[in-house]
């Protein structure tokens, strides 16, 4: 962070209430702080963060990549020592609680409808209870 004395050049300030009190009590007031944190070019990332994408855009990419790794690469788990295993399902559970989270804030289109009730259909096959306990949900709701 750089320091100017009063009337030394450039001076811009941020007011804001909830970052000065969320300090008071906690002085990181995000999930990463850029200037909190030891970095080689703390500009840099602060520029990658506000013209390319946030860290949680880029997980998100990575982990989407990830999965098509993992689901379209042959992996022989039986080969895969307890560490590596344990890591490899330890991923998969959290892309899939992660899409979870998603597909439930996602906004109902015509599209997503139409995902949603092949998704059903096929519980016919696979959960005939889940199946079932969801139509009649569905029916019941648009009576």
């Amino acid at each position: 962070m750089d320091y100017k004395s009063p009337l030394s050049g450039d001076v811009s300030q941020v007011i804001d209430p909830f970052s000065f009190w969320a300090k008071v009590f906690n002085p990181q007031t995000g999930f990463i702080n850029i200037n909190n944190v030891k970095s080689s070019d703390s500009d840099m990332e602060l520029k990658i963060i506000r013209e390319v994408a946030s860290y949680g855009k880029q997980i998100g990419y990575i982990s989407d990549l990830m999965e098509v790794i993992v689901e379209n690469l042959p992996i022989d788990t039986a080969k895969l020592d307890e560490t590596s295993r344990l890591a490899l399902e330890k991923f998969k559970d959290m892309y899939q609680k992660i899409n979870r989270i998603k597909e439930m804030a996602r906004k109902p289109t015509p599209t997503y409808v139409k995902s949603l009730i092949e998704e059903i259909d096929a519980l016919k096959n696979t959960d005939e209870k889940s199946y079932k306990e969801i139509v009649g949900m569905l029916r019941k709701a648009f009576k």
